[in-house]
């Protein structure tokens, strides 16, 4: 009878314990539930790179941005936000690069557009498009025909420009020379 009882309270005890865990969606940093992030400097982002999966991609040092936030949610996505001094909320509107695993993803581009209208640009080695107001540009390189690659900025077409530069590059360890 005490086993029936003490199993009776360790079963309450855990549906107590995961609706206090599971009761939220988001974070207390507002991200998703299961993603993981992390605000770096540069240096360490640089030195973890290797170890991101999918291969995550920026557009490289901007000046006044030296700490990044790092982001991988539940949906294998990943995150780069570039962080200005004074920027620690990852929900504010930052320049960001995101590496999103996508099937077939040069066909759904080409499929997007088509829908909306507009074309795919092709690139040295990459296609891309432009979202309609102008924050975002989405790219798939030839060599990686199974990723997608956002770059979002606040700034209207800044993102097209930095795409368009040549800047937007894998995230890599470069060791100093």
């Amino acid at each position: 009878m005490v086993r029936i009882y003490l199993a009776a309270f360790i079963g309450l005890l855990l549906v107590v314990l995961l609706a206090i865990d599971g009761g939220s969606s988001t974070g207390r940093d507002g991200s998703k539930a299961g993603s993981e992030v992390q605000a770096l400097p540069e240096y360490d982002l640089l030195a973890r790179a290797g170890t991101i999966e999918p291969q995550p991609y920026w557009v490289g040092r901007r000046e006044g941005e030296e700490e990044f936030e790092v982001e991988r949610d539940s949906e294998g996505n990943v995150f780069v936000r570039y962080l200005t001094g004074s920027e620690r909320d990852p929900r504010s509107e930052s320049l960001t690069v995101a590496s999103y695993p996508v099937v077939e993803a040069r066909q759904r581009l080409e499929r997007v557009a088509r829908s909306k209208g507009g074309s795919v640009s092709a690139g040295e080695g990459f296609y891309a498009l432009d979202s309609p107001g102008g924050f975002s540009t989405y790219v798939v390189f030839d060599e990686l025909p199974e990723l997608q690659v956002e770059v979002f900025s606040p700034q209207p077409r800044e993102a097209a420009r930095l795409v368009e530069s040549g800047r937007l590059t894998p995230l890599h360890w470069t060791p100093l020379d």
